[in-house]
């Protein structure tokens, strides 16, 4: 199939979703050829089958792997969350942060992963954190939009880079 100014694109044909494997399987012109596959880590896209030619997978899929950085306030004390899907513990708390676009502060409920998770315990109220991880927006209109960290980039008691350690009071 051409699309005007377009090279040849291929039809996704159906859906799969497979709950045990935590899977989604995008058939192309009947056959598999593309897997999204929720990790632990995050989302990942793998190519199945021997085709070569470009699979018309939906653009947000690359889109959803990249991780995003931003720079906040904590609005509450970080508590201990439920385990995730892999039994690891996780963190949570209410982030504010400055998305572009927006004129007031974007708020998030971030969720601790992994490494994080204990490391988020320590924080209090009103720190100034950096965080890289993965946004998602919520499912309803009053509900809060989530934030995944798997990474603390800044937080307090650790010092930048080039700089000795300070001692904390806490």
């Amino acid at each position: 199939m051409e699309r005007g100014g377009e090279g040849p694109t291929q039809l996704v044909t159906g859906i799969h979703l497979n709950l045990v494997e935590r899977t989604l399987t995008f058939d192309v012109e009947g056959s598999p050829a593309v897997n999204l596959r929720l990790a632990t880590y995050g989302l990942t896209l793998e190519r199945v089958g021997l085709s070569s030619a470009p699979v018309a997978a939906p653009e947000a899929m690359d889109e959803a792997q990249k991780t995003v950085t931003m720079s906040g306030r904590l609005k509450t004390a970080p508590r201990p969350g439920r385990p995730d899907r892999s039994g690891n513990a996780t963190t949570y708390a209410r982030f504010a942060a400055h998305v572009d676009g927006e004129d007031d502060a974007h708020d998030y409920v971030a969720t601790f992963h992994r490494h994080t998770a204990p490391l988020a315990l320590r924080l209090r109220k009103e720190d100034q954190i950096t965080v890289e991880g993965y946004p998602h927006q919520s499912s309803g209109e009053r509900r809060l939009d989530t934030f995944s960290v798997v990474n603390l980039v800044r937080y307090p008691g650790v010092p930048e880079s080039g700089q000795p350690p300070q001692r904390s009071a806490r």
